[in-house]
């Protein structure tokens, strides 16, 4: 309770959602448009959702140490924390950057090398849903270098070894020799690792983690389904995985899921209403003069608007 909860929102609240973000329980919001960012609309314009909410980590977290917070820690919006988190502290008293791998053992089996493994080698060796820092030299040094990565790099392009924030880091254990991997097994619980991880109630009623405490539970792919699917083929029957799930799932339902996982991100549209294809913002990506030249993207009722540009260039604007 005496840390500062900080969270960043990359959108702008429709007037039809009823809530006051005032009375939610931050201690400060910072927008993404209002970041120390050059060109910041054409920036985001760039970006897809899943993009620009990975890019602003970064900024927001060097905003933040550059400010003078001693410590930062990052926790992705589908975590749940369950019990102390002390030690992470601690960590960072002797560290400057904690970071944790998606996998802590090899998997053994065909079918969890394919699904686990393999996939954190496409798309990174680190689940950069939490990281933390300090503000020594050495975590300054790596919160610079990684907001200027995702400043320039934070796009899903696998193909072409990028995989938003995350494949970044891979690099991080080489160029940052201080760097701490925090092996603990309570930390990131998930789909992807629940193959080598045995959770269960000690006789407190702790939840535990291969007989150490949850820490903090990741419930990706959780609203796709997905995540479930993956859950189902590797908790082998762990009934307390499955209570989980259905913990936060109530927990979504009481805090309003239903009706606002269905509201429109603001930035998915030019200010006509028309999706933005993808294409669009992959020419803006590719063009420095485009992002230069227009200020402000998504605005269509200019004299010189990007919409007009791309439809008389033969452009494709809007989502087909």
């Amino acid at each position: 309770p005496d840390w500062k909860f900080v969270v960043c929102i990359c959108d702008r609240l429709e007037d039809h959602l009823e809530f006051n973000i005032e009375e939610e329980p931050f201690d400060e919001v910072i927008w993404g448009e209002e970041l120390q960012i050059d060109n910041i609309y054409s920036w985001m314009f760039k970006h897809s959702v899943v993009e620009i909410c990975t890019a602003v980590k970064g900024q927001v977290a060097w905003e933040l140490l550059d400010r003078g917070a001693g410590k930062v820690i990052y926790f992705d919006p589908d975590m749940a924390m369950f019990n102390d988190m002390t030690e992470l502290s601690e960590i960072l008293d002797e560290h400057p950057i904690c970071l944790v791998p998606h996998q802590l053992e090899p998997e053994t089996e065909l079918d969890a090398i394919k699904d686990n493994e393999i996939c954190s080698l496409k798309h990174g060796v680190f689940n950069l849903g939490f990281f933390a820092m300090n503000d020594s030299d050495e975590g300054k040094r790596f919160t610079a270098w990684w907001r200027d990565r995702l400043l320039e790099f934070c796009y899903a392009d696998i193909a072409n070894g990028l995989f938003t924030d995350q494949k970044w880091c891979d690099l991080a254990p080489a160029f940052f020799p201080n760097l701490h991997i925090w092996r603990h097994p309570g930390c990131d619980v998930a789909s992807w690792n629940l193959s080598k991880r045995e959770l269960g109630f000690d006789e407190h009623g702790t939840v535990t983690v291969n007989g150490e405490p949850l820490l903090f539970y990741h419930f990706s792919s959780f609203d796709s389904g997905m995540g479930e699917v993956m859950t189902s083929k590797y908790a082998k029957g762990n009934v307390v995985v499955f209570e989980l799930l259905n913990w936060y799932g109530k927990q979504l339902d009481e805090y309003g899921q239903k009706d606002f996982g269905h509201a429109s991100w603001f930035f998915n549209c030019y200010d006509n209403g028309e999706k933005i294809s993808a294409d669009a913002r992959h020419l803006m990506r590719e063009r420095v003069d485009l992002q230069e030249f227009f200020a402000d993207p998504f605005i269509t009722k200019c004299e010189n608007s990007y919409y007009e540009w791309l439809t008389r260039h033969g452009h494709q604007p809007v989502a087909g």
